[in-house]
């Protein structure tokens, strides 16, 4: 392509020469140029195409506001299609601002090279009345060719036929048409790029059928909609989107989980939840057509529009065919390292003395949401150096890391975590992570692949150290092997942080400060005026307590971030009798605050005294 383009200068059009300059977009003829361009694409224009129009100085405000009002008549029509229709752009023009636009590759059909085994994997009858081409496959995504990648429909046909993410480029309506008849030829029958004929590709027809009516979630709001929600859940910072199943004529809450906690971020009308929700799982590549069985996918970086975001996507079923949708936000980050992670120093320096160790399990242990991949995947990184072989299996692998052979599960294909375990344990592993103990076998695996000379580190669901433990015991795990192979279990909660801009303090009062001694002492051995002379000696005579005031950086609420609580049990030569014996919680937790032991709560008071966050998160958190 050449450097600029003509066009009849039509009134009130500018002359090229004072038109700003246009991008000119390469047009791709290989897989391996398609390759490099799809990667470097990323950056997406915010603009919309009009006003890119008129940035480009292509049309006139009066040109764009008639094609506007004729939109307004026919909502289905694009803009871009009227301005055609107009005779105010040219087709070469408006191709550019496109791809431009949306980011995605121009290709020229002539010179491409398609392989007939990727013609093969959609039917003809779709490729016909769709209007796109299959042009090759790349990083476990089919690439098509589509004339308008601002209508989905096609995209979500072909995403649900074929069962795979499927990435859109641009080529124009006349040369995917001859593209058709050069590999499919005129009459219906296949041709190979000589004309002769090759293949004709099997439908399967019943799936094609049940999708040619228009989906939903094509509808051009809902796509700008659910594009919109992602992005504005990314900017505040938000963990989770939820997506409330809402029977009958109600809305649909879409709501946001920021810091922990929910908030709502907007209600829809009831007639535009299907159209949301097909849009949805069709970007997580799931089956749009299933309601009654959850649902687990995934939405890249490419297709959530954020280049560091990727999203899980979880659907459960309700009443009334409803379906309630959770969609996990997994920004790209460098993990922060141990140190970073608000440990105290005991904590610390217990965790570092027992991944010293050449073998033996270590877990870490807390609810949904607590943080516990993250204290892992901080250890794996003290232990991630040269000579050392580590393994993990995760579920999902929610971000690669150098120096690691990651594993994801796959159940479907009956790769769950004992199979995967079993297959680990095989490679001559030196330390081997495992994303969640979700049952006995895999429980018993990890407890056997760290008494042959391996160190483990595991994740599970638990309330505390101890109350961990004592359930793996009643769980049936043998107490013998766990009693051998326990190095310790590290607890943790996540509260909210306060922010420092605006939080506030005052001095404990002295009657105040003995009952929050009390409160600190409950329940074990330690002596309150022991205690408080610990706090008077880090603190001041008169501790400060902090509160939430709220100020524009923290949005009015008080709180930026959340912060880690910590507790470190060890499993010494006092413990192991104890789990021998299957002995109660109480009994374990006063083992190893005589091995120096602080518990949540008192992790969480101390770090309110310091200042991190205020005591009523604090007892929330550790109720």
């Amino acid at each position: 392509m050449g450097s600029s383009y003509e066009r009849p200068i039509r009134d009130g059009a500018l002359p090229s020469a004072e038109r700003a300059e246009l991008a000119i977009v390469e047009r791709v003829i290989s897989p391996d140029q398609l390759r490099q361009a799809l990667r470097r694409e990323r950056a997406v224009s915010t603009l919309k195409l009009g006003a890119r129009l008129l940035e480009l100085r292509l049309i006139t405000q009066d040109q764009l506001s008639g094609a506007l009002q004729v939109q307004n008549t026919d909502s289905r029509r694009h803009l871009g299609e009227i301005l055609l229709d107009l005779g105010l752009v040219s087709k070469v023009h408006l191709h550019q601002v496109l791809c431009e636009k949306l980011g995605i590759p121009l290709i020229e059909l002539a010179q491409f090279g398609i392989d007939g085994a990727v013609l093969r994997l959609l039917p003809e009858d779709m490729v016909r009345q769709s209007n796109v081409l299959p042009l090759c496959r790349l990083d476990g995504k089919l690439i098509v060719a589509v004339s308008d990648p601002l209508d989905p429909e096609p995209i979500e046909r072909v995403r649900f036929f074929v069962q795979m993410p499927v990435s859109p480029v641009m080529a124009t309506r006349e040369e995917i048409e001859q593209a058709i008849r050069t590999y499919y030829g005129p009459d219906g029958g296949s041709r190979d790029a000589s004309g002769a004929k090759s293949f004709r590709p099997e439908p399967r027809r019943a799936d094609f059928e049940r999708e040619s009516a228009p989906l939903d979630g094509s509808d051009n709001s809902a796509i700008k909609l659910v594009s919109k929600m992602i992005a504005d859940a990314h900017a505040s910072g938000a963990s989770d989107i939820h997506i409330d199943a809402s029977p009958g004529a109600q809305q649909v809450a879409i709501r946001f989980r920021r810091d922990g906690q929910l908030s709502e971020y907007m209600r829809l009308p009831a007639q535009q939840r299907a159209a949301i929700l097909t849009r949805i799982k069709a970007m997580a590549g799931m089956d749009i057509s299933e309601r009654r069985r959850a649902q687990d996918g995934r939405i890249d970086a490419l297709e959530s529009g954020a280049p560091d975001l990727q999203l899980r996507v979880i659907t459960v079923p309700t009443r009334d065919g409803s379906e309630d949708i959770a969609i996990k936000l997994m920004p790209a980050r460098e993990l922060l390292p141990l140190p970073m992670l608000g440990l105290s120093d005991s904590v610390l320096e217990g965790i570092r003395q027992l991944i010293a160790k050449p073998y033996g399990l270590l877990l870490i242990a807390g609810p949904a949401g607590s943080g516990k991949t993250t204290t892992a995947h901080a250890i794996l990184t003290l232990l991630n150096v040269a000579g050392a072989k580590i393994w993990t299996a995760e579920s999902p692998v929610e971000a690669t890391r150098a120096g690691l052979s990651q594993v994801e599960v796959n159940e479907k294909l009956d790769w769950d975590y004992p199979a995967i375990m079993r297959a680990i344990v095989r490679a001559d592993p030196d330390v081997i992570f495992v994303g969640e103990m979700r049952d006995r076998e895999t429980t018993a695996l990890a407890v056997e692949a760290s008494l042959k000379g391996s160190l483990v580190i595991a994740v599970l669901h638990g309330n505390s150290a101890a109350e961990t433990v004592a359930r793996l015991l009643d769980g049936g795990v043998d107490p013998f092997s766990l009693s051998d192979a326990l190095l310790g279990v590290v607890g943790q909660r996540l509260a909210r942080r306060l922010c420092l801009r605006c939080r506030i303090s005052r001095p404990l009062e002295s009657a105040e400060t003995d009952v929050l001694v009390q409160e600190y002492c409950d329940g074990t051995h330690l002596r309150p005026a022991q205690i408080r002379a610990e706090w008077t000696e880090r603190f001041g005579n008169e501790p400060l307590v902090y509160g939430a005031q709220g100020c524009e950086l923290c949005s009015g609420t008080g709180y930026r971030g959340r912060i880690g609580l910590f507790e470190l049990m060890r499993t010494g030569a006092a413990m192991r009798p104890l789990l021998l014996q299957r002995r109660p919680v109480d009994e374990l937790v006063g083992a190893a605050m005589h091995d120096g032991m602080r518990t949540l709560k008192q992790d969480g008071i101390e770090k309110a005294l310091a200042g991190f966050c205020d005591l009523r998160e604090v007892r929330a958190a550790t109720v």
